[in-house]
């Protein structure tokens, strides 16, 4: 976030203004007065819900003038210790000094009654707040009292009395002067960083909707602005639309408040790299109105990518609190129960989202088993067909969208990263037989997966560094990569594949940023529920770590050789587990027994039978080919196993249709059954002679501590024996593809964070 740094300080200044202007922050309240509704006498039920507001009041020609400042968010269930911490728009000092300032303090009463209930208030004059301040930088030059550097900067900690005796009010109080940066404000009087306008192409041109409710906008820099902010690429940020985006422009301006007054070192703004580049707030006109717009402009993910894949990964497992950052708590408790049945609760994540899925994903109709046979009406008018279920309902593409979504929602977290890094259908990838010039597609996905984990891990350790516990609601990871990307052999082309991989965290619509001065300011009780939300964040974060890292383990660590293919066919369902169908084993001989190898590359039959150990009852026939190929000099492969599977024949009906909906999971062993590579075809639908001509590329690389060695330059350091033998069967214990009873996941997963908290202290 720090590479516009420059710009947005020339672009937010203001030299010709001579105005001072006095900065107020409404931080806490000590209430001695319970004020809740219910109840008899001093016994109430419930816990308060306090917010502030500040505003001004003025005597003019004998009439009383108020006018509402701002409103600090409810504190919904802080009872007697309220603290908000909230920004006011700045006062002009040019003004008459005896306006009196009212901050009134209320209970919210939205929920079970209507309207609000004031629990105190306190008044004061700006000439006496005025004169509170300058006594206060009197009595200490230092920076106790206030945030310290320049006394032109300080602010000071003022305590109001509460009318009816009812406790305090606490204020940060600061002056700003001329030479000092200022901020402007938006339409709903919120401080931001201005943008100049003519950085930007006008008018913008509106992209769509995103996940939420906010429209982006596509914006393209022009000269000056590429110049201004030292960008390279025109379409290097994007806009989102500001009136649905408040919350975030809030989150992103106390980044940069952090960044400029260097605070932090050891706080949230560690993770200020995986965070949007954030330039500010931009007003300009747009394609489809007159009116101006108010955009806020942050980093584009899809800049000078070719065919982009994207994860929108939700962390923790609890994605909604009611009363929390505006959230009902109706609409908390059916988050809740969406969260119980996804992977949230299990894995302390969840998918979201993904933007340009491999074919295989795409294949995978949550809706298939309900929706009625149809065929095309007319060929030559349209290839078109409406999705109609089996009782003769439409389905919409929303209710589509929606079961695809809830798909998604259930995958694993080995499954996610299986899908992610599959290219084997890539339409942009190279012939094989140009693999001396160019990279192919097990290459680019072995290149990209070492950068994810190498992102991955050091996000996950960085977060074990913040000593400041965070409160991330519903807060996302953005996992992506151009899937399109193939470049020509050269020395830059492995760091040009990785430049393309990109880790970040976004989505603060209900987030809270503290520092450590505020976290100090709550209650014991508040601090213990940022301790708990914080953990569950990091154990999140913890396992999308290990099934990034396990994932590469099990495909892109074997040096010697895989021993067995395993064919395995299934049968897909939409509303229930996947039925089996049967499997065939198929030794791999040593590739330098050319005699072997050639026998296996012609396509050849393979019968299927239904008992698990590939015994049983015959149910169908499976055709493939496999053969082996060299990787050129400078590979970071040596070579692979490449099985392509063809099609199947006479396959038995599992659904109530008579038929089924193939699909065949190539599995590849080593000879020590460490790794266990896992890869799938696309699902044919109701067919029992399924044609699928997919190749399955089995990698065997050329150094095998490639995962070790990028582990340990983020400061993780398995300790583990020297021994590469020992390293090996330790490493397969701790990323085991189906960990056995006697010792779960959970308890791998913790083994391996383990090695991340420890690489956090010691970094």
């Amino acid at each position: 976030m720090s590479s516009t740094t420059t710009a947005r300080e020339e672009s937010s200044g203001e030299s010709s203004s001579t105005t001072n202007y006095l900065l107020i922050d409404i931080e806490n309240a000590h209430l001695k007065k319970n004020h809740q509704a219910v109840g008899i006498g001093n016994m109430r039920i419930g816990k308060m819900d306090p917010f502030v507001v500040l505003s001004s009041r003025r005597v003019h020609a004998s009439t009383t003038l108020s006018t509402e400042i701002t409103r600090t968010p409810t504190h919904w269930d802080s009872h007697f210790e309220p603290a908000w911490f909230h920004e006011c728009p700045r006062i002009p000092l040019n003004t008459d000094d005896d306006d009196v300032l009212v901050f009134c303090v209320y209970n919210d009463c939205s929920l079970g009654a209507t309207g609000r209930k004031e629990m105190g208030q306190c008044q004061t004059t700006v000439k006496e707040l005025l004169k509170q301040y300058h006594d206060r930088l009197k009595c200490s030059k230092s920076s106790s009292l206030g945030l310290g550097g320049d006394t032109k900067q300080q602010s000071c900690r003022i305590l109001l009395p509460l009318s009816d005796e009812n406790g305090t009010l606490t204020l940060q109080v600061k002056v700003r002067e001329p030479a000092q940066q200022q901020q402007h404000t938006s339409s709903t009087n919120a401080k931001f960083t201005p943008v100049d306008p003519s950085w930007f192409e006008s008018p913008v041109t509106r992209l769509g909707v995103s996940g939420g409710t906010a429209p982006f906008f596509k914006l393209q820099l022009t000269k000056a602005g590429m110049e201004a902010t030292n960008q390279t690429s025109a379409s290097y940020y994007i806009g989102k639309d500001l009136s649905h985006a408040e919350d975030e422009r809030e989150f992103y301006e106390k980044i940069l408040s952090i960044q400029a007054n260097g605070e932090e070192s050891t706080g949230v703004g560690l993770l200020t790299p995986f965070l949007f580049d954030y330039l500010g707030v931009l007003e300009t006109k747009t394609t489809d109105s007159d009116k101006p717009c108010q955009l806020l402009v942050f980093q584009n993910l899809r800049n000078d990518q070719d065919a982009f894949r994207m994860l929108d990964l939700k962390m923790g497992q609890q994605t909604a609190v009611g009363g929390w950052q505006g959230k009902s708590r109706l609409r908390a408790m059916k988050q809740n129960v969406l969260d119980g049945m996804t992977n949230s609760t299990l894995e302390g994540y969840r998918l979201e989202g993904f933007d340009g899925q491999p074919e295989r994903v795409e294949s995978m109709d949550p809706l298939l088993d309900i929706l009625a046979e149809q065929k095309d009406k007319d060929e030559t008018e349209s290839t078109h067909t409406d999705k109609v279920t089996v009782w003769g309902r439409k389905v919409s593409e929303k209710q589509a969208k929606k079961a695809k979504r809830m798909l998604f929602q259930t995958l694993t977290g080995a499954d996610i990263f299986r899908f992610f890094a599959d290219v084997h259908l890539q339409q942009q990838q190279p012939a094989i037989e140009d693999i001396q010039t160019q990279y192919i597609a097990s290459e680019m996905a072995e290149i990209v997966m070492h950068e994810l984990v190498t992102q991955l891990v050091r996000l996950a350790v960085t977060c074990h560094k913040v000593q400041v516990p965070q409160k991330w609601i519903g807060s996302s990871v953005a996992l992506g990569f151009d899937c399109g990307f193939f470049p020509t052999r050269s020395n830059k082309a492995e760091a040009q594949i990785r430049s393309k991989v990109i880790t970040n965290v976004f989505d603060w619509g209900r987030s809270e940023l503290l520092t450590q001065r505020r976290y100090d300011s709550m209650t014991p009780a508040e601090q213990t529920d940022r301790q708990q939300f914080w953990t569950n964040y990091k154990d999140g974060m913890d396992r999308l770590a290990y099934n990034a890292t396990r994932e590469y383990y099990h495909h892109f660590t074997n040096s010697t050789q895989w021993t067995e293919v395993t064919l395995r066919v299934m049968d897909f369902d939409s509303l229930t587990a996947d039925d089996y169908i049967g499997k065939v084993h198929i030794p791999l001989p040593d590739p330098s027994d050319t005699a072997a190898v050639q026998a296996l590359q012609s396509s050849r039959p393979y019968e299927l039978h239904c008992g698990e150990g590939g015994h049983g009852k015959r149910c169908g026939t499976v055709f493939c080919a496999i053969s082996w190929m060299d990787c050129p000099a400078g590979s970071r492969l040596r070579g692979m196993w490449r099985v392509t599977v063809l099609y199947a024949k006479d396959l038995p009906a599992m659904d109530v249709n008579m038929s089924s909906d193939p699909y065949c999971i190539v599995v590849a062993k080593d000879s020590n059954n460490n790794r266990v590579l896992s890869q799938m075809t696309c699902v044919k639908t109701r067919t029992l002679n399924p044609q699928w001509n997919e190749t399955v590329d089995i990698p065997v690389v050329q150094h095998a501590r490639s995962l070790s060695k990028a582990l340990a330059a983020e400061g993780v350091v398995l300790d583990f024996s020297p021994s590469e033998d020992v390293m090996d069967q330790e490493m397969g214990r701790l990323f085991e593809f189906q960990p056995h009873a006697s010792k779960s996941g959970a308890e791998l997963v913790q083994e391996w964070s383990a090695f991340l908290r420890k690489a956090g202290r010691l970094s």
